[in-house]
């Protein structure tokens, strides 16, 4: 019954997001507006407070160090996995391959199976993919995409106006210099804590809400996608038994083993569609993200039946 009250109000916020989008209940302009106080003000706030009051320790850098380690050779072995998809999508392989949807699917899914209070431990793991993300992956995709060279002034603009980036660094910074220790000592405490709970309040909800309403699918690519995602899906799986392995000593409890599993069983990056211009590759990414949405959220299951029982 416990699994059936963390999974029920997953499923159905999903269901519900699915729904609206078919029957136009929400126009798209209206969850666009969603996504943008999530995207821009609510995960933010809510990646800040976590790192910003996290104890790190000599952990965090070996974890970000093999974790950018494990990105890196994901993304290499995704060039390799390029001849088993066919023409036009085979150069888009390494990008399904590569990176995981943090933000806006894995943490959710953590903080409603573990709490907000150990949401620091899946924030922590992801560091390396926001490193990554935004000062390799999307450059090598500009390269792939437009033939054109590494720019490392774009890549840096990318990077420092994301405002998940920007809430990881200041967090970083708040934690390291003692600044958040301050506030939270000071009278000042109650104040943050108060309009941070009311500002990421529907977070989990309105994230689980537009993942459902931005699922797609298209049969013509059905094939392509199956093909992509079991890719992914043998690629990751080794990389999580060499991660796992290689960090077990930062494995104190379920909760850590448990953020080290959701991560590695995440959908790739919902933003993929945004930084092309084919349209047959936004759909193919479209496409293949919302079904291994479907394959994370069972995998979920499995995780809270196992380890949380």
């Amino acid at each position: 019954m416990a699994v059936v009250a963390i999974m029920l109000p997953i499923i159905v916020m999903m269901a519900m997001g699915y729904i609206f989008q078919r029957t136009r209940f929400i126009s798209e302009e209206g969850m666009n507006g969603i996504k943008t106080y999530l995207t821009k003000i609510a995960l933010p706030m809510t990646i800040f407070n976590a790192m910003a009051n996290a104890e790190l320790s000599g952990d965090t850098a070996l974890i970000i160090i093999v974790m950018f380690s494990m990105l890196s050779v994901a993304m290499v072995i995704g060039f390799l996995l390029r001849p088993f998809i066919g023409e036009p999508y085979k150069k888009y392989v390494p990008f399904l391959i590569t990176v995981f949807e943090g933000g806006m699917l894995s943490y959710p899914l953590y903080e409603n199976l573990c709490g907000a209070d150990r949401l620091v431990n899946i924030v922590v793991i992801d560091i390396a993919g926001c490193i990554f993300g935004f000062g390799i992956f999307y450059g090598i995709l500009s390269i792939v995409e437009n033939g054109s060279g590494l720019n490392l002034k774009v890549m840096g603009k990318v990077a420092f106006t994301s405002p998940t980036f920007d809430a990881v660094v200041l967090g970083l910074l708040f934690n390291m210099t003692g600044i958040m220790r301050m506030i939270m000592d000071s009278e000042a405490s109650e104040c943050y804590t108060v309009v941070k709970n009311i500002v990421v309040a529907p977070l989990t909800a309105m994230i689980l809400l537009y993942i459902g309403y931005s699922m797609k699918f298209e049969k013509k690519l059905l094939s392509v996608c199956i093909k992509t995602i079991v890719l992914r899906c043998v690629v990751m799986t080794g990389l999580a038994f060499a991660v796992i392995f290689l960090l077990r000593g930062t494995i104190n409890d379920k909760y850590m083993l448990a953020a080290y599993i959701i991560m590695f069983i995440t959908s790739p990056t919902f933003s993929l569609p945004g930084f092309v211009n084919d349209k047959r590759a936004a759909e193919y990414f479209a496409m293949t993200t919302s079904m291994f949405v479907i394959l994370t959220v069972v995998g979920y299951a499995i995780v809270s039946v196992v380890l949380f029982s």
